[in-house]
Order: C-alpha cells, then structure tokens, then sequence
C-alpha cells in the first residue's frame, strides 16, 4: 500500500511508529466537513444488479505470526472452519482465549479495523460469516477486494484464496460459488500484518455484468511447435461476439522495433505464427485493438528465441562491479541483478516458467547496446551517477507509438507513491515495466523518477525529478511548454513540493492522494501552545508552504472520500485555500474509493493536455522557508533578512516599463523578466515596496534590487549555500571520521556515530555514503565535496588544518561560535558552514569537548538539522517545568546572511529551566543513566498505572514491573521502561520520549501526556 510519509522525525511520530508495534492514525480534529458526506449528498445512477454483502457476524482477533497462519485451522478442535455455523454471542475457546461472534452490521466496506479498534489489529486473524438465503440452486459470481490474506468457503467448500500481502481494491478477484437453494453458509477469514484492514465482497449472477461493455481481451501463447516452428497464440474476452466482432492486429518486433510479422484476427480465434527465419534473441507481441467505447487497447507478450540461458550468462558474466559507477555500466549491472532476481539466483537450474519474467531486461539490454531504445513505442531508462553520493539513478520513460524526433512530444511526469520496505531496485515489481498505456493511446511521453526511492520529493528526492526532466529533455524532443507534473499518495505531496517550488517547468499538475497540513490535523489547543520555531518547522513541511507560486497554474486535485491513509480533509483544505485566492483550480472527489488507484489518469492527462506553459506571466508570487527555493518565474530572493521567517514576495509587470514589486522578509531580489513583457532598450522602473528604484541599463536582462540597509560580508548567504545543517545532504559529501584523539572513548564515539550516519543513509539508499578516516582525506576530496567532520581539533586531522578558517572552538568547559562563548560540559556542537575549499561546498562540524558530550550528537533528529548549528548536552526535558527540547538546548541558531554570528538568531536555553532538569548521564562503558532525577513514591507510582486512550481509539498501557513503570502499546508486545525525572515526568532514552502524568484538581484519574517539543497529546485514563 503506498502510504503517506512522514515528514517531521519528531519524537512522539517516531514513538509511534518506529518503537511501538501498531499504525496510529492521529486524531483528525478539525474535519471540514463535519456532517456525514453519504447522508447529504447523492451519487449518480449507476446500474448495478450486484448485492454487496453486509450482514456478518464477526469474531477475532486471534494473534498470528505470518501469513502462514492463513491455513492455520483455529476451529480444528470443533468442527473445523469448513463446518462452522456460529450465531450471535457464541464463544469459541481459541489458543486459550475466548472469543465471542458479535454482530457487524456495515455498508459495503467492512473495516475490521475500526470495529477491532480496542483490540489487536496487526499480526492478528478474524472470522466473519453471513447466511445467505436462494429460492434456487444455481452459480454465482463473487467481487472481492480486501486487505492482506483471506479465505473463503462457501457450504463448507473452499472457493477462494488469497495469502499475499496487499491493499483493498474493490472487485480485485473474481471467483464463482454454487448455492444451494435455503440457507447458505459464507465463511470467510482474513488475515492482517499491519495497516489497514477491510473487505469488500458482493454476489452477482453474471460474471460479465461488470464487463460486458468494456470488451477486455487477454492473450497467450498457448503453444511453440519446435518441429513445425511455429508459435500459437490464442485469445480470450468478456465480450459477447454477437455484440461486436473485434478485430485485433497483431505485430511481433525484434530489439529496436523491427517488425518480424504482422496479422490481423477475431478474439476467440487462434493464430499461428512461423518463426522459421527470425533471428534469435528477445521479442514483443504488439496486440491492438479497440473496445466497444472506441478506446484503443494495446497489450503485449514477451518471447524469446533460440538459448535464453546462454543469453543470460552473457549479460550476467560481461556485468561490471557495482563499484564502476557511470551510466552504461551501472545500468548493465542493475540489468543482471534483475535477471538473478527474477531467477531466483539459480542460474544452475532455473525454472522455466520464469523465462518469461526475464525477457523485459533482456531486451533492454540489447537496444541499450545497440542504442536502438529511441523509437516509437520504445521504451528507455534514463541513467546518471548522483554526485550527492556517487550513486546510479534511473528513471523509466515510456516513448509515444507514434513518436517522430522531428517534432515536439508533450511529457508527463509522474511521481510514484511511497514503497513499504523498500527494497532494492531491480527487485521493486513494476521496474521492469516496457510499455504504460497512458504513452501508448494518448501521444504522451511518460516518464517516472524513482525520486531517490521514499525520499518524499524533498531535498535529494527533489532534485532527482528535476535531473530527470532535463535527462528527458536531452534524450527526447520534449515539447518544453507541455511539461506536466502528477503524482499519487507520497507522490501527490511530491507533487505539491516540486511544482510549488518549479512552477515555471510545468503546464499544468494534478496531485492525487496526496498531501499534507498540520492545520487539518493539529487542535487548536495544540496550534496556540506551539512557538514560532515549532510553527515554522510545521509550515515548512506542509504542501501549503508555498503553494502561491502556483498563481499561473491550472491545477487538478483528486482524492477518494474513503481514503484511511492520507485524509481526504488534507486535499480538501488545499483545494478550498486555492479556490479563496482565485486560482486556477478543480477538484475531483470520487465517493466511497479509498487510497487506491481512482481510475483517472486518462482523464487527467486528457485535461492536462489542452495547456501549455505560461513561461511570461505578469504576475509572480513566491513565499518560501528558504533561498534555495524563493524563486519562481522571472524572480528570484538572493538573500534573506530573518532565517526563521518565510520570504514573500508579489510582483507584476505594468504599463510604461514598470514593475511592481512588494516582498517581506527579503534584502535582494533579482528580476530577469521576459522581453516581451518589458523593453530593456528603455529605463525600467521598480516600485519595490513603495520605493521607486530606476535601472538606465539592464544588462543580460537582468535587474538587481538591493535593500538599503542590507550589509553584505567577506561570505555572504545565497540559494546555493544557505544552510541549514539539513543542506549539507543536497551537495556531495564525504563523512570524515577523526582518528588522531589520545583518548580511545573519544575514538569509539566518532567511529560508533560515523556508522550509524552511514547505516541510516544506506537503510534508505541501499548504497553507503562516502566515508573516509581524517588521514586519508586528499586535497581533492576537500576542494569536491562537502565534509561532515566528526570530532574536533583534538580529534580529526582534516578539522585542525582548517581550524583557522572556520569560526568554531571547542575546549572543555567552553564552546565558542563566532565571538560568542558557551559555557558547557560534555556537550557536543553540530553546525554548518561554507566550505573555505569551494564556495559551492560546506564544513559540517560535530565537535564535542569531552567523549562523554560527543554521546549527544542526535544523527537523525531532523528538527535539529533545520538549525545552522545547535550545542547539546545530556539534559532530559521536564515539560511540567516548561522546559522544552527547544529550551533546554544549552544553544542553538542561525548565522546572518553573511555567515557571522548575529544575537538576534541565537537561542539560548534557559539556566533556570536547565535547572530543573534532569541529565543523562554516560558510563564508562558508554551505556547510560539518568541523573538527577526527583523519585516517586511506590503509592503515587502505582496510581499512574492504567491503560490511557486518545480519540479514534490509540490506547497505551502503564504498569510496573520489577520496580519499574513500563509503557507499551494496546496491542503492542514490546515494553519500554521509563526512567522518572520528575514525580510526574518519565524519560525512555531508547526511543527518546517522554510523558507525565497529570491530574486536575477535579479529576477522579490521571491523564497520560506524551510530548513532543512542547506540544502534548493527551490521553485519557479509561481503566
């Protein structure tokens, strides 16, 4: 299922989801729509003489261990699955549980998660069964789309399977089941690991009902005559031929498109095709033909001539190390690891019914080889080396049936959705797709980015849509004001991210699934207690940041009103704020579809189409988090005046060579309008925030506009090198571990922190970063690539030759940035810096003035990494004091747009609150301890125990045990041990969270607190 990633590593989302064992969809709140869709509104007529069955009684959830357990018989000490026949309230003793069937009473979707919801819903099996009731025996047909694996017998008989994990899609499978005239027994069982979890299942008595109109058409090779040499192809519809007699052209075509032969047929009659004189090697079968709508239909079969095997061993055998990193090679390396997947690395003796699966990549390979993949209805994979970490890249690009070179081709580029455990490339399902219907009959090269994997479309994942789109522009004759940009899920918000930040590229987009804005979300107690720092975090993140570069864009929202992923309120909220501002935008909601695939890309594309780029717009809005950002059109913020606030700006092109230009928060902006808007053979006058500024010669066509009080440096701050430390990942980089330190803790800390940066990078990139100890740093590498620097002068040669040059002293008991001093012990510094080697390049530092300090340098707390440096110690937040991560920081800030030190961006922590702090403290062996800490009483510890519900059901549950309060999930097996640091605050220093226990005066029970940088989620004590 593709799910909505998430966007701030803060510490209750990662609480939630990386430590405890269940999927937490937080409270929707503010809900925009608080009445009831269904029961206002009405859908179109729709024939339908299907019965969706909902009457079930239900029982469960039994605890399983994997999808084996789909054909684990939990009624085997009874009648057995096959012969249950339950009613109402009876108990069934299960694995020595009971469980009882209750009664679920729903609509067409049955979402055993809600109906679970205080129960366990992951890892867990349920039962559900419905008596059906004929006045005659006959065959029906079965709908059904579900979560994960499921059975289901009818009359005691098995009728249908499934045991893969997968996401509801209404009327996945089709199977039939003969009724029986009375009553009829349906049981069915479903099996859930994680996620959502539904079903959907309805009864028809014609199996084509559904189908009858579309004239969907599958073909096979039934058979290959080695003798005779030849090859039988047959075809099957749902198309009744008394309807329409439909004709299909077939075409076999060799690498690079050459047709071997061609014939055209009747579905329902088989062909027979000689391959006598074709050469060996791989082959496509082109079928076409159109539906009973008019559509036209292509669909293909791959073949393979002669030795596959020999084939094989050549691609594989020839295939370079993965460490010769260009594009031919890696491409040729990704292509056998492919084919050894797709074999199951069994070349010794592989299964022949996967030959198939292998002959994609085989042909690729060919054409790349003979550079024969540029051609109509071709297919080609675009291929770089990322310099960020010397890594290949690849992008599918479909070509169009009719491509012609000599002519501009529009392009869609769509953006894919987020990929659960992701694994490696060649192994993702679709990767080795050749053809995409959308390139086939609309005239459409298609394009995909991989995006850099599940990387959201921000920062790296950003900058690969755009490396793609010029790729394609390079490779292809790309019409370049009939660029579109789409995307779906993770891919709706990449969507929202890249256009709002390009919007000069496209023509035209349209997020789907997609989205995100803490205001759908967030209470208003929550949104009133949050400070600016935590407030622009937040806005920064959301799709609405800058959405007002989007004044020049026809834009196409789609959502499903059922989708229990990304909620549907979140496109809703967008669409309405463009709607209040006048633009160009339409949505489509499509009732009762959740996070699937809503049917509507041919629309979209359709709509898409009849746009073309507004490359001279009049007007241009920008309002952006940072300078790498603000720009759009034909303006661009070079520098900024406060880090922490959005830069905006609303400019227009008016008569008599004017230029309106008002903006805040911005002390340059450079203006490069279009000729044809403005004549700059004649003075041009600005108006930039009511000041008239006159430019006599606009060289290059391009305008300056600085502001008067803006003090520019030595090294100044520009949308290249801007920080903060977050931005050292959007250059290439090289991890420099320090070695020289005489203290071995100190060496083992940088090194464990140095491997724990390379693992989190690899977990998400599959490839490990550049990495090399201090001594082997060259000369080159310091001039090419940005280095993160791990431990100070006393720690990492590279750090102390360049001592001179950046503005950092760490010394025990002091740490110094700029002219300012921080008085700290064990405390470790992380800051961002331009490089003093290459002004496109930074100098990211990780200091820390004892080996116990350098303990608190966080690798993947993200809301520290949108600082330009921060100084940490070991100090543990205590939120009933108003002492905030955010607070207790002994520093953290921003460098002026000059690179120095300015007070008014330094936030320093609180000595008061610091105060009331407990510390954790690191042993000799370097495990740790809190210290400090105010103990509570047995009796008052014993009172917070309990299990403690927020709303839409997530539950947590306190205990003791063995003198320690633990907290765990409900349902949940693992157990984390809190460490109090407070009587009513509690730290777990494995996940990295806290929360308290609160009482009003009032009150009978205590409320559980969980805490995330000074905000807080409440949940209620319920036993």
């Amino acid at each position: 299922m593709e799910l909505f990633p998430v966007r701030r590593e803060s510490r209750l989302i990662l609480f939630i989801i990386l430590f405890l064992p269940l999927t937490v969809t937080l409270p929707q709140i503010n809900k925009l729509d608080k009445n009831d869709l269904e029961q206002t509104m009405r859908n179109p007529f729709k024939a339908d003489r299907s019965v969706f069955i909902s009457d079930w009684l239900v029982l469960g959830t039994i605890p399983v261990n994997s999808m084996n357990d789909l054909d684990k018989d939990f009624f085997a000490g009874e009648k057995g699955e096959e012969n249950t026949r339950p009613i109402k309230d009876q108990s069934a003793d299960i694995q020595g549980g009971k469980y009882t069937w209750k009664e679920l009473k729903g609509k067409e979707i049955i979402d055993l998660k809600e109906f679970f919801r205080d129960g366990k819903t992951e890892d867990a099996a349920a039962y559900a069964y419905s008596k059906i009731s004929r006045l005659k025996a006959g065959k029906v047909f079965f709908y059904l789309g579900n979560d994960d694996g499921i059975k289901i017998w009818l009359n005691g008989k098995l009728i249908h399977k499934v045991s893969e994990a997968r996401s509801l899609k209404m009327d996945e499978d089709v199977f039939e089941g003969n009724m029986i005239a009375g009553e009829n027994h349906l049981l069915l069982k479903t099996l859930k690991r994680k996620g959502n979890w539904s079903f959907v299942l309805r009864m028809a008595e014609d199996k084509n009902q559904f189908n009858v109109i579309k004239g969907n058409i599958e073909f096979s090779i039934a058979g290959v005559d080695s003798v005779a040499r030849t090859i039988k192809i047959v075809s099957a519809g749902n198309l009744d031929q008394n309807l329409m007699k439909q004709e299909i052209a077939i075409e076999v075509y060799k690498v690079g498109g050459k047709t071997v032969s061609e014939k055209t047929f009747e579905c329902f009659h088989p062909v027979i095709l000689n391959y006598d004189d074709w050469e060996d090697g791989p082959y496509e079968f082109r079928f076409t033909y159109k539906n009973i709508k008019g559509t036209k239909i292509m669909k293909y079969i791959p073949w393979y001539k002669g030795d596959i095997l020999a084939e094989v061993n050549k691609i594989i055998k020839s295939a370079p190390d993965k460490s010769v990193r260009n594009p031919e090679a890696s491409l040729h390396r990704m292509l056998a690891d492919m084919i050894l997947f797709k074999l199951g690395n069994n070349l010794q003796n592989p299964d022949s019914a996967k030959f198939a699966t292998i002959c994609s990549p085989i042909m690729e390979f060919e054409e790349s080889k003979t550079n024969q993949q540029i051609r109509p209805g071709g297919f080609v994979r675009l291929a770089y080396i990322d310099d960020i970490d010397n890594t290949p890249q690849f992008c599918l690009c479909f070509i169009p049936f009719n491509y012609d070179p000599a002519k501009k081709w529009p392009m869609a580029v769509f953006l894919h959705g987020y990929i659960p455990n992701i694994p490696e490339y060649e192994q993702i399902p679709y990767m080795d797709s050749r053809h995409y219907e959308i390139s086939d009959t609309q005239n459409v090269i298609f394009i995909e980015p991989f995006g850099r994997g599940d990387a959201g479309y921000t920062g790296i994942g950003e900058r690969d849509v755009l490396k793609c789109i010029d790729l394609a522009k390079q490779t292809l004759s790309v019409d370049e004001d009939r660029v579109y940009l789409m995307g779906q899920s993770m891919g709706g918000y990449g969507t929202w991210n890249v256009a709002t930040r390009h919007p000069e590229l496209f023509a035209a987009i349209s997020p789907m699934l997609g989205g995100g804005d803490y205001h759908v979300s967030f209470p208003k107690e929550k949104l009133e207690k949050m400070s600016g720092w935590q407030t622009f975090l937040q806005d920064k993140s959301s799709s609405t940041a800058q959405l007002e570069s989007l004044l020049n864009m026809p834009i196409l929202v789609s959502h499903g009103d059922q989708d229990q992923s990304v909620d549907v309120n979140l496109s809703r909220y967008i669409v309405r704020m463009l709607q209040r501002w006048n633009y160009n935008v339409r949505y489509i909601e499509v009732p009762g579809m959740g996070h699937t695939d809503l049917g509507l890309q041919g629309q979209i594309i359709s709509w898409m189409l009849q746009y073309k780029r507004n490359n001279a717009p009049k007007c241009v809005r920008i309002r952006a988090a940072d300078l790498k950002t603000a720009s759009a059109y034909w303006v661009k913020v070079n520098r900024r005046l406060n880090p922490i606030d959005f830069i905006v700006a609303d400019a227009e092109v008016l008569e008599n060579n004017i230029i309106r230009v008002d903006s805040k928060n911005a002390e340059e902006i450079e203006l490069f309008v279009p000729a044809g808007l403005v004549d700059y053979d004649k003075a041009i006058k600005v108006v930039w925030n009511g000041d008239i500024i006159v430019s006599e010669n606009s060289k290059g066509g391009k305008i300056i506009i600085k502001s008067k009080e803006a003090k520019y440096g030595s090294s100044n701050k520009s949308p290249h090198i801007a920080g903060p430390i977050a931005d050292y990942q959007n250059t290439p980089y090289m991890i420099v571990a320090g070695t020289i330190s005489k203290d071995s803790t100190m060496r083992k800390m940088i090194l464990q922190k140095a491997d724990m940066i390379v693992k989190e990078w690899k977990a998400g990139q599959k490839y490990e970063p550049r990495f090399k100890n201090d001594v082997d740093v060259t000369e080159s590498d310091m001039k090419d690539y940005t280095l993160f620097l791990l431990g100070g002068v006393n720690e990492n040669k590279v750090t102390l030759n360049i001592s001179e040059k950046i503005p950092f002293r760490v010394q025990p008991g002091d740490i110094t940035i700029g002219e300012k001093s921080f008085k700290v012990n064990d405390a470790v510094l992380n800051a961002i810096y331009p490089s003093p080697f290459n002004k496109e390049r930074y100098i990211v530092l990780a200091a820390a003035n004892s080996s116990a300090g350098f303990f608190f340098l966080n690798v993947w707390m993200n809301d520290l990494k949108q600082y330009d440096f921060y100084i940490a110690d070991g100090k543990i937040p205590n939120f009933s004091a108003g002492a905030t991560d955010e607070k207790i920081l002994p520093a953290s800030g921003f460098f002026n747009s000059n690179w120095e030190i300015d007070k008014s961006h330094i936030n320093e922590g609180s000595g008061e609150l610091r105060s009331k702090c407990a510390s954790l403290a690191i042993n000799n062996d370097l495990s740790t301890r809190v210290v400090g800490t105010e103990n509570p009483s047995g009796e008052l510890l014993k009172s917070y125990t309990g299990i403690y519900q927020m709303e839409e059901g997530f539950k947590l549950k306190s205990f003791i045990e063995n003198g320690k309060l633990k907290i765990s999930a409900v349902p949940g097996d693992r157990a984390f041990e809190l460490e109090s640091v407070s009587k009513c605050e509690f730290y777990n220093k494995d996940g990295n969270f806290s929360v308290g226990f609160k009482k009003e005066e009032s009150a009978k029970d205590y409320s559980l607190v969980l805490y995330e940088w000074g905000s807080e989620y409440t949940l209620k004590k319920i036993e």
